[in-house]
């Protein structure tokens, strides 16, 4: 990733969630290679442990698109996986 003015950037950056729907969303495929669908709703959410930033896991495309409440219902399955991340290194 080189442009971290991006969504995605967002994210590693501040280690906070970003939630994009419509044409917000449609930015992160600016980075994607050609004959990918397009991205019409964006969640990406932080794996991090005390303050370190191990990884990202990035929805899409969900028709209704996204609200904070996914980044709330999510955080236990978020919280596991970063987890498994740090006891895999």
């Amino acid at each position: 990733l080189r442009n971290l003015d991006s969504l995605v950037g967002r994210v590693l950056t501040t280690h906070r969630a970003v939630i994009a729907n419509g044409s917000a969303a449609a930015a992160v495929a600016s980075g994607l290679p050609p004959g990918r669908p397009a991205v019409r709703s964006f969640l990406a959410l932080p794996l991090a442990v005390e303050g370190r930033l191990y990884g990202v896991v990035a929805l899409a495309n969900r028709e209704a698109g996204y609200r904070d409440g996914w980044a709330v219902a999510l955080e236990p399955l978020v919280t596991t996986v970063s987890a498994l991340v740090v006891g895999r290194r």
